[in-house]
């Protein structure tokens, strides 16, 4: 008499997952948009790794499960689109591009898109990155505090629209980082308050908005305009988009043009600037490792400014730039939503379900990084950093919807920090302590003070035709 085989588990009704109820018809919305670190961090640590809140008539869930992640982002990436949230908020700003985008469409773009991001073509980049770092260097004056984010977010505007577009923007760095910041506030309000908003309401939050989007918009399409009308190949991505073709020898359309240029204008510098500005707000804090990079450097630099074929001897430079992107991601949370009713995690998630996941949570958990409030850029040791579990350090996302400009920014961020640590030496004022701000990236408000102090014994460093 053979046996009977066990009958599968029944996955838990959502309702049944731990978390907070809220209260009635609003749920948590209130408390959430408050502090949405704060409120997860405090969920995460009541309620276990896979937890529920209320948000309104509607279920989100916060996902820090390194397995779970990975099945979200990887093994079942397919059962999981952007959150209809999301493109509501980033319609008006970014339009249908590669960010917000699903589906076919998103597939058609990705593919047209991909032969930009090619290994060749990314190292083309360093020389722009080590000139216009090394200019932004020589106007610091020894002795004057200065807003490292500013800095860093006019010098990753100027690589992007160089590499990016062959164009240079420093003229309207100033502006269009003023304009960046009024929209990252106002979405950011959005998405704590998802209703729709019209582009002709007339409330003096959506002028602002409104005139920050035309502002980074002219800017913008003053490139791509030059471009389509004169069909020069200059060999940077906007050269790519506008020769691109499908399988049906299909280009891109004006409107696709117009929202994969402001995608990447806004993707491509806005959060490696707040990688960079937290990285060395984090070595201001940590002496050792300064000395430890600096040695490093110099040693493999020997003066010059680095090329490519440095990149790779830079272990312990990248060890730190992932280091600070465990402990202060500037994507600190992104989101994915169920495409169907679907089990996750031993729960049936209807379609729908808005899922959080943070790198900022999962690279602070203690079962994956003793003692996570440590600096400790050891723990990116090739070895170290194999032992992790998959989906426990996700910066960058995972799977096919990876960050397109991971390479990209990995590079930047190493060249940036070698010539910084090259010329000077990471310094915070007397007891600063950042206040930490989470609009569509982590920042610390009202920037970065950071003092110029040049190293003692410095060598020069020679400009290079990497």
């Amino acid at each position: 008499m053979s046996e009977t085989a066990p009958s599968p588990v029944k996955p838990r009704p959502l309702s049944s997952m731990p978390g907070e109820k809220g209260l009635p018809l609003i749920g948590d919305i209130v408390r959430f948009g408050k502090d949405q670190r704060t409120y997860i961090e405090r969920l995460r640590r009541d309620h276990g790794p896979v937890a529920r809140l209320r948000f309104g008539p509607t279920d989100w869930v916060v996902v820090c499960e390194p397995e779970l992640v990975h099945e979200i982002t990887v093994s079942r990436w397919g059962e999981f689109h952007k959150p209809a949230v999301n493109r509501q908020v980033f319609e008006q700003f970014l339009g249908y591009g590669v960010v917000s985008s699903d589906g076919d469409h998103w597939k058609r773009m990705h593919k047209l898109m991909m032969p930009a991001f090619h290994r060749q073509r990314i190292d083309a980049y360093a020389a722009v990155m080590s000139e216009y770092t090394g200019q932004m260097l020589d106007s610091w004056q020894t002795g004057a505090t200065r807003d490292f984010q500013d800095d860093m977010t006019e010098l990753t505007l100027r690589i992007v629209a160089k590499t990016m577009f062959d164009a240079d923007v420093q003229a309207d760095a100033k502006s269009f980082g003023e304009a960046m910041k009024v929209v990252q506030r106002v979405l950011v309000a959005h998405i704590n308050f998802p209703v729709p908003v019209p582009r002709w309401w007339p409330g003096p939050v959506n002028r602002r908005k409104q005139k920050a989007i035309a502002n980074i918009e002219r800017i913008v399409m003053g490139v791509v305009e030059d471009r389509r009308r004169t069909g020069e190949d200059r060999g940077d991505l906007l050269s790519t988009l506008v020769h691109a073709r499908d399988e049906a020898g299909k280009g891109m359309s004006d409107r696709e043009l117009r929202d994969e240029a402001m995608t990447l204008f806004f993707a491509g510098h806005e959060t490696t600037a707040n990688a960079l500005t937290w990285c060395w707000y984090l070595l201001g804090k940590n002496p050792e490792a300064v000395a430890r990079a600096k040695e490093e450097v110099d040693r493999v630099l020997g003066g010059r400014a680095p090329t490519t074929a440095d990149l790779d001897k830079l272990v312990y430079v990248e060890q730190v730039f992932k280091e600070s992107l465990r402990l202060l991601p500037s994507v600190w949370v992104y989101m994915r939503e169920t495409a169907n009713d679907l089990e996750l995690g031993g729960y049936l998630l209807p379609k729908g379900t808005a899922l959080f996941i943070s790198p900022y949570l999962l690279g602070r958990d203690e079962r994956f990084f003793a003692d996570p409030l440590r600096f400790d850029p050891d723990r990116f040791t090739k070895e170290n950093e194999r032992k992790l579990p998959r989906g426990a350090y996700v910066p960058f996302s995972a799977g096919p919807r990876v960050c397109m400009g991971k390479q990209f920014a990995m590079m930047e961020a190493r060249i940036v920090l070698a010539m910084l640590l090259q010329r000077f030496t990471p310094t915070n004022p007397a007891g600063y302590e950042p206040e930490i701000v989470c609009e569509l990236s982590m920042h610390p408000k009202g920037g970065l003070p950071t003092i110029v102090a040049p190293r003692e014994k410095a060598q020069p460093v020679e400009a290079s035709n990497a």
